[in-house]
């Protein structure tokens, strides 16, 4: 199993940290990588993106499905975000958007 991580863009300070935005500086960088990524990608690659708001903004400017997972929270643990996304078991490649 291929496993890319994706941390989200740039985002404003502000409470609560799950509904901080992306800045227009972090829609750019967004943008970029994501054009960047839609072209590596495989087709069949999973796409799965923490609830924030600012995961949910960077994964959009893949322009591609995906799916919000509860388990890539910023309070997740390593072996929680491992186990939701199904690795080293599942065989299609997974994309995770999420935090540091």
């Amino acid at each position: 199993m291929e496993l890319i991580l994706w941390r989200h863009a740039e985002a404003e300070p502000g409470e609560p940290d799950s509904a901080r935005e992306l800045t227009p500086k972090g829609q750019r960088h967004a943008a970029r990588m994501g054009a960047w990524l839609d072209r590596k990608l495989p087709p069949a690659c999973r796409i799965l993106v923490s609830p924030a708001t600012r995961c949910i903004q960077t994964v959009e400017a893949l322009g591609r499905r995906y799916e919000v997972v509860e388990a890539l929270s910023t309070e997740s643990s390593a072996e929680a975000i491992i186990e939701a996304c199904g690795w080293p078991e599942h065989r299609q490649p997974a994309l995770i958007v999420g935090h540091q």
